[in-house]
C-alpha cells in the first residue's frame, strides 16, 4: 500500500494473486462482496480498479548507487 506523491489523500493498494483463476474465484466470492460493501462506508467515493499483469524484473541489476528504500 502506498500514497501518491501528487495527492497524499489517495491511497494505492496492489493485490497480487498467484493466477487468474484465484483472482476470479476471489472476486466472485460472496464474502469478498460483503467485505467490499462494508469498506465503502469509510470511503468518499468508490475505488478505481485497474487490472494488470505482473511480471518479474528481467534485465540488468540496478546500479550500485541506486539502493532500495
Amino acid at each position: 500500500m502506498g500514497w501518491e506523491d501528487k495527492d497524499p489523500d489517495r491511497v494505492v493498494a496492489i493485490i497480487h494473486f498467484r493466477d487468474r483463476e484465484s483472482y476470479v474465484k476471489n472476486a466472485q466470492a460472496p464474502e469478498t462482496d460483503k467485505d467490499y460493501r462494508e469498506m465503502l462506508q469509510y470511503m468518499e467515493t468508490e475505488p478505481e480498479w485497474i487490472d494488470l499483469h505482473f511480471t518479474s524484473y528481467a534485465g540488468k541489476p540496478l546500479a550500485g548507487e541506486m539502493s532500495p528504500s
